[in-house]
């Protein structure tokens, strides 16, 4: 059996999905420079280099949806 392609489970509100991207764009660029510290710390500038690299991405994806993201509706309002 195929498994359907769309979940038809409860539906978060937009802001809401936004607020769980950005919260999980800020964790990985924290675990990037965390693991760049510390293979700093081992001597290993290269991985370290390269992990730094990797955790500026991600903080370029979380300024560029940041900026995208929707402002939320007036109090009230109801979004679906």
């Amino acid at each position: 059996m195929i498994a359907p392609l769309h979940h038809e489970g409860p539906k978060l509100r937009f802001d809401a999905v936004t607020e769980i991207e950005l919260a999980c764009m800020r964790q990985a660029e924290r675990l990037c420079r965390s693991n760049a510290a510390q293979y700093r710390r081992y001597g290993c500038d290269e991985f370290a280099d390269a992990w730094e690299a990797k955790g500026e991405r991600h903080r370029r994806a979380h300024d560029r949806r940041a900026s995208l993201a929707m402002p939320l509706p007036p109090s009230g309002w109801v979004v679906s």
